[in-house]
């Protein structure tokens, strides 16, 4: 196992491409639009899907980013818009 960090510009090789790569197409989506402020009601009217289906998409983001268990007074939704803007740093895990 190998552990690195992900940050905009900087890192070992194949870190960015892991950065890159750690969000589907979906999650990364729905992280933008949650960047931009909206509540997971008004994610789920524009992406055309369930409030409970935007919740389950930030669930497997929270995990991706090491935030599940995160208590509500620690935010995992602004840690996660902070990781996915590039603004703090976070570990991610490679298997070998």
């Amino acid at each position: 196992m190998w552990w690195g960090k992900c940050e905009r510009g900087e890192g070992t090789a194949g870190v960015d491409e892991i950065c890159e790569i750690l969000l589907t197409e979906q999650e990364r989506s729905v992280m933008q639009l949650v960047a931009d402020g909206d509540a997971n009601v008004v994610i789920g009217h524009k992406l055309f899907a369930s409030e409970k289906t935007i919740e389950r998409v930030l669930g497997r983001v929270y995990v991706k980013y090491g935030l599940a268990g995160s208590s509500k007074l620690e935010n995992p939704r602004v840690k996660a818009t902070l990781i996915f803007r590039g603004l703090v740093n976070f570990e991610v895990q490679v298997d070998s």
